[in-house]
């Protein structure tokens, strides 16, 4: 569990800088927030497929 932990924890960092990496192309828009949500949405979405793959 620790090296899913470990994983788990690059794996936020990564999500959260290629939301706001996505998002940044609104700065100041109302579709900011939307697109860094909607980002994030899509990415663990696609990180919930890959544990269960992987885990189960």
């Amino acid at each position: 569990m620790t090296k899913l932990r470990e994983e788990q924890r690059g794996w936020i960092k990564y999500r959260d800088e290629e939301a706001k990496k996505r998002s940044k192309v609104f700065e100041g828009g109302t579709m900011e927030s939307l697109e860094y949500i909607s980002t994030q949405a899509r990415i663990t979405k696609e990180r919930c497929f890959e544990l269960v793959e992987e885990y189960m």
